[in-house]
């Protein structure tokens, strides 16, 4: 493994054995925010990245943005202070799976054949929350028009191939087979 991803999942680790049960989940919401602000505003990115910037300008320009939790703002002070800011996407992605973890929550992606099928992605998930046993599961939507129709879910070591392509797939495999 490597030294980067042994060091995102300390901080991972860290963060989560710090903060209060009963604030993981505010925690996570404003941690994925700024994770966000980050994808969207490249000139942030690069500054708080750039070593050779002052972390005095770093910490102000954190103290301007709309970050309400304190831990959260500590927390990315001290990774800019640590030189492992460009490690947040990694220790935020180890911090979630914890929290997930620790409220059985699922993680997955849902392939559909197009977009606008909120009532069958509503029931999709109930399937998967009934045949993984996860109180609540998200899953991040795909398209996907060569499936022809039905569904794909892949969440964690697992995949439900509902989809007309993998039952066509499916059936000339066993033609194949004999």
């Amino acid at each position: 493994m490597r030294a980067a991803s042994l060091l995102s999942m300390r901080y991972g680790k860290t963060l989560f054995e710090t903060v209060k049960e009963e604030e993981l989940l505010k925690v996570e919401e404003e941690l994925g925010r700024f994770i966000k602000l980050l994808e969207v505003s490249q000139k942030l990115k690069d500054i708080l990245k750039n070593p050779t910037i002052n972390n005095e300008l770093k910490y102000s320009i954190i103290e301007k943005l709309e970050i309400k939790d304190e831990q959260v703002k500590f927390f990315i002070k001290l990774l800019i202070e640590k030189r492992r800011i460009e490690q947040i996407e990694y220790i935020y992605e180890n911090f979630r799976k914890r929290i997930d973890e620790k409220f059985n929550r699922g993680r997955g992606e849902l392939v559909l054949p197009l977009e606008g099928l909120h009532q069958s992605k509503m029931k999709i998930t109930e399937f998967i929350k009934w045949v993984t046993g996860f109180k609540n599961v998200y899953l991040e939507e795909k398209i996907d028009k060569d499936i022809a129709g039905g569904f794909i879910v892949k969440i964690k070591d697992k995949l439900i191939d509902a989809s007309v392509k993998g039952s066509i797939d499916s059936y000339i495999k066993r033609i194949a087979e004999g």
